[in-house]
């Protein structure tokens, strides 16, 4: 499963999002060669509406973590010092509960010539990667069973570890 950059995100219905050329570009190739084994790859995309939430979330929690690092400078009280603790710890949940809202957009390369199909992976699970394999666990079959349609791999990575990447790339 590979997470795309918060700058390529996809909107329902719109087949030109920067998701989808972005998938469609990598699934066709790898660097200047042609992709070999297009069907092992599975992309999750931001939703371009929930983008704007997440971002706020994550500056919030990246404005607290700063003003914790920078304590002793800011000449902060115990009682600043412990605010500031609670206000990161309350913006670090959020921007993770918002990460798990975003990032929806599941695109599965398919056929030949590849066509990108975008699915929502949605749920009650705490991980990205749990969303993402439920959703393609109930919707995509293996050949024989329905007609050819593939089983892509189910993803290993933990979606949490997104939010870091994320705040690394949104400074």
């Amino acid at each position: 499963m590979i997470i795309l950059h918060p700058k390529a995100t996809h909107k329902r219905n719109l087949s030109e999002s920067t998701a989808m050329v972005f998938a469609q570009k990598a699934t066709e190739n790898r660097g200047t060669a042609n992709r070999v084994n297009r069907n092992m790859l599975v992309y999750l995309a931001a939703d371009d509406d929930r983008m704007a939430e997440l971002d706020i979330a994550v500056r919030d929690y990246l404005g607290w973590s700063d003003v914790l690092a920078k304590q002793e400078d800011l000449d902060l009280t115990q009682n600043q010092k412990n605010q500031a603790i609670e206000k990161q710890r309350q913006a670090g949940e959020t921007a993770a509960a918002r990460l798990l809202g975003t990032y929806q957009w599941v695109l599965v390369p398919e056929g030949q010539p590849i066509t990108i199909t975008a699915t929502k992976a949605e749920g009650q699970a705490t991980s990205l990667a749990e969303r993402v394999s439920k959703r393609l666990s109930s919707e995509w079959r293996p050949f024989g069973r329905t007609g050819g349609r593939r089983h892509p791999p189910r993803p290993q990575h933990d979606g949490q570890a997104a939010l870091g990447s994320w705040a690394s790339h949104s400074r």
